[in-house]
């Protein structure tokens, strides 16, 4: 069927890839029989200019580790892209990249904005593509913001300074580095966890497994969680109104 209009998803590493199930299992639901989606694993950023030859490519999810150099491939960015600095949706019109960012979007769906009261705190772990639309997103609902990260830069704290003073200021803790995503469920992101409790919101963006060893520790302590599948499916749909928009 080569007159499909194709769509896909670009990463490095896809074999656990979500977007493909997620749009094969909606065309199949929908009855949609003019779309085909499908997952393209690039080992360099620039080997996006012959996918963007594919014949009639109609839009591009990107996922780790692009959303920040495909900014550089972009002919157009949202308003939203230029104040987050990374992209996760690419539409394609007449040979031209229109980049976009449904990440922020998605995880504000996914998070339970009546769990906060009259604080609203957040530590934010990693520095990935995806915690710059996380950060963009929480200070749109006016959180303070503090972000742990192992690449040493001033601005940011280390995970052996999350201590009592930090844990005890922040009302939401965001996983937004892949660790604990299968096949490594083992690991986790190295906070205090026995100093959680009820009054903290854990939210983590990895989905495969749906209960990560961050969501355990922290559900164990009594915290409220979520994990990231409502934002996937959330930033899906919205990548979905932009392609075919």
């Amino acid at each position: 069927m080569e007159n499909k209009i194709q769509l896909g998803l670009i990463g490095r590493k896809l074999g656990h890839s979500f977007s493909k199930k997620y749009f094969e299992n909606k065309f199949n639901q929908e009855g949609i029989s003019d779309y085909e989606f499908n997952a393209y694993e690039i080992q360099e950023i620039k080997e996006i200019n012959s996918l963007t030859r594919i014949h009639n490519l109609a839009g591009i999810s990107v996922t780790i580790p692009y959303k920040v150099d495909i900014i550089n491939f972009c002919h157009h960015l949202s308003e939203d892209v230029r104040k987050i600095g990374a992209v996760n949706c690419v539409k394609v019109l007449n040979g031209k990249l229109y980049g976009h960012n449904t990440d922020y979007l998605g995880f504000l769906e996914g998070l339970d904005l009546n769990f906060f009261q009259s604080r609203r705190s957040a530590l934010i772990c990693g520095t990935g593509g995806a915690s710059l639309a996380i950060k963009y997103a929480l200070k749109k609902e006016g959180f303070d913001i503090i972000q742990a990260s192992t690449s040493g830069k001033t601005d940011l704290i280390s995970y052996d300074s999350i201590d009592k003073s930090v844990i005890d200021q922040v009302d939401l803790i965001v996983n937004c580095t892949p660790l604990g995503t299968f096949p490594h469920m083992e690991e986790s992101i190295d906070i205090p966890y026995e100093m959680l409790g009820p009054q903290h919101y854990c939210y983590d963006l990895v989905y495969n497994p749906e209960m990560t060893q961050f969501l355990e520790k922290s559900a164990a302590q009594g915290a409220y969680i979520t994990n990231g599948l409502k934002m996937l499916e959330s930033q899906a749909e919205y990548s979905w109104k932009i392609w075919t928009n």
